[in-house]
């Protein structure tokens, strides 16, 4: 009988301990707000129906972007760290300006290098913090596969390693 006492309370203390991990876990996530970032080359200030400038003909255009940008956190007094594609990714990702450490024009096609893999990037500190983090896009940081952006920190990712490059085929018009 005691056996038996003492083998209940082991496997309810073991209950106990994974359920309360499991809890902790849960609240845990559900305390983590989502974080999307929008980041789009050449768009203008009043590209966005959002916007209060955006001509009326455009507002239409971008509804699901709108609704993200009235429930979540808009950033009005932010600029780009590099006015062409590939700095101001850099700049981006490594929260620093991209002319502190020598990053200040676009990768050419083909290029056997990339942003210096010594740099840190602000995903890896997002990922410490237990978010799983994603990728779509242009990446235009490193073409070989070092430096890949499921090396630099992304665990997934759905786009363009080089830049100026379409989605699609182009087709000459007929």
């Amino acid at each position: 009988m005691i056996v038996a006492k003492k083998f209940f309370a082991m496997i309810e203390s073991m209950i106990l301990r994974n359920l309360s991990a499991f809890l902790a876990v849960s609240s845990l996530a559900l305390a983590q707000p989502n974080i999307i970032i929008l980041y789009s080359d050449d768009a203008g200030y009043a590209d966005f129906g959002f916007q209060p400038n955006c001509a009326a003909d455009m507002k239409k255009l971008t509804p699901n972007i709108d609704r993200i940008a009235k429930e979540g956190a808009r950033f009005t007094n932010a600029y780009m760290a590099g006015s062409v594609c590939s700095p101001s990714r850099a700049g981006l990702m490594t929260g620093r300006y991209q002319q502190r450490f020598g990053y200040d024009n676009n990768l050419p096609p083909g290029f056997q290098s990339g942003l210096d893999l010594k740099e840190k990037f602000g995903v890896n500190h997002l990922k410490s913090l237990g978010y799983t983090t994603g990728l779509v896009g242009k990446w235009h940081l490193g073409y070989p596969e070092e430096y890949h952006p499921n090396k630099r920190g992304f665990d997934w990712f759905y786009g363009l390693l080089q830049g100026s490059r379409p989605y699609h085929e182009i087709l000459k018009p007929s």
